[in-house]
């Protein structure tokens, strides 16, 4: 917040609002041919500048991120058990950060074509970091009683990709 506050006011005592006000009254009530190339390039100024400050901002907050990720990860496989089996987690925050960029530099290199090396970075990623300690107590192990669901829910939840 105090970024945003410090940014609009060097751009108010430089006197760019001004600027960028009169960049948008052109916009909005001149013919394109009527625009000074001035005002033009102070346009294509501003959507640049916007682009920047919105990936900036994206890849400062990547690592808080990642942080939050893997403390969720962490806490609920820490809370998990099943028949016996007690599970926990080993995601970090950095190795998470670089996993993240790598997977990203994957998708925009090969234009998307990459997708299905990256959600097998994903397995792996998982598999890696999942911890299982106990002894599996066969006999808690049943199938379930329940009726399946007449709405096709059950495959839903078969091809969910959440976070575990």
């Amino acid at each position: 917040m105090a970024i945003v506050i410090v940014a609009a006011v060097v751009l108010f005592s430089s006197g760019l609002f001004e600027q960028f006000e009169e960049a948008f009254d052109t916009l909005r009530y001149a013919d394109p041919e009527d625009v000074p190339p001035e005002v033009a390039k102070l346009q294509v100024m501003m959507i640049f500048g916007l682009y920047a400050a919105f990936f900036g901002a994206a890849i400062l907050m990547l690592p808080v991120f990642c942080w939050y990720y893997a403390f969720v990860y962490n806490y609920i496989l820490g809370k998990t058990t099943i028949a016996g089996l007690k599970f926990g987690g080993t995601v970090r925050t950095w190795p998470m950060f670089g996993y993240l960029i790598g997977n990203l530099l994957i998708l925009l290199l090969t234009l998307g074509l990459g997708f299905p090396w990256v959600i097998h970075r994903v397995m792996n990623f998982i598999v890696a970091n999942v911890v299982v300690d106990g002894d599996l107590d066969a006999e808690l192990v049943r199938q379930s009683q329940m009726a399946p669901p007449s709405t096709g829910e059950g495959l839903f939840e078969l091809l969910d990709t959440g976070i575990i």
